[in-house]
């Protein structure tokens, strides 16, 4: 198949997917079951509009927020859904069809869920992270890496997170360390490292941006799983 015919399979496919991830990060950080009543918004239990479950612009049809308590639920479901579906798009127009393609919209299912729930929530949950950690080996051996890189990339990607988080002293969460475990485990010794750079530059250069214009104090809280996030994505980009 063409890649252009993937690109739109994929994309497809991503929008579908992006709503159970919309889902999962409007649900998971309050501790209730992602899939139970998926048409009732999460905060007041309210139904939402029909039009709402069509991926994407249903959301934004439908006004962007719960009827009933105007909570921004469909607003940051279009988007998700629209990340997913972007991500999902480019990985099948790279990839093809093949175990490489199943572990990367994987990856890109976790990424992004822990990027919206971490900068909204400013938490990395351990009942999304605990099991993705299990499976990072499987997918990291379904996209070339061997056991012993991938397991050696989570040990630097832990380690070097948890010397951070002493460090930090309160700055990083244990939710970070965790999730610099799993970076580590996809990524593999020979890129973990790359990965660790490109996410540390650039959270250094937003936050000093964000001290200079005065929209944080040094003693405001930043998110870094989003930084972490990226630099991942910058890695296996540049890798694969």
């Amino acid at each position: 198949m063409i890649p252009a015919a993937l690109a739109v399979l994929g994309g497809l496919l991503g929008a579908a997917a992006g709503s159970l991830v919309a889902l999962a990060v409007e649900r998971m950080p309050r501790d209730l079951p992602v899939l139970a009543h998926p048409f009732r918004c999460a905060a007041c239990r309210g139904s939402l509009p029909g039009v709402a479950r069509i991926p994407v612009a249903g959301a934004l049809l439908a006004g962007g927020a719960c009827p009933a308590c105007g909570a921004p639920s469909l607003r940051r479901k279009a988007i998700i859904e629209a990340a997913t579906a972007a991500s999902f798009a480019l990985v099948a127009w790279r990839f093809g069809v093949g175990f490489p393609t199943v572990a990367f919209l994987w990856y890109a299912a976790v990424f992004i869920a822990v990027f919206a729930i971490d900068l909204e929530h400013r938490l990395i949950l351990n009942r999304m992270m605990y099991p993705a950690i299990v499976l990072a080996p499987v997918a990291a051996l379904m996209t070339g890496l061997s056991l012993p890189s991938s397991l050696l990339g989570g040990a630097i990607g832990f380690g070097t997170m948890y010397l951070l988080y002493v460090l930090a002293r309160g700055g990083l969460g244990g939710g970070d360390v965790k999730l610099g475990l799993f970076i580590g485990l996809i990524t593999g010794a020979e890129r973990v490292l790359w990965a660790m750079l490109a996410f540390s530059t650039l959270a250094g250069l937003v936050s000093a941006l964000l001290l200079l214009t005065r929209k944080k104090g040094r003693r405001d809280y930043i998110p870094f799983g989003p930084f972490m996030v990226l630099g991942a994505v910058a890695a296996l980009l540049r890798s694969w």
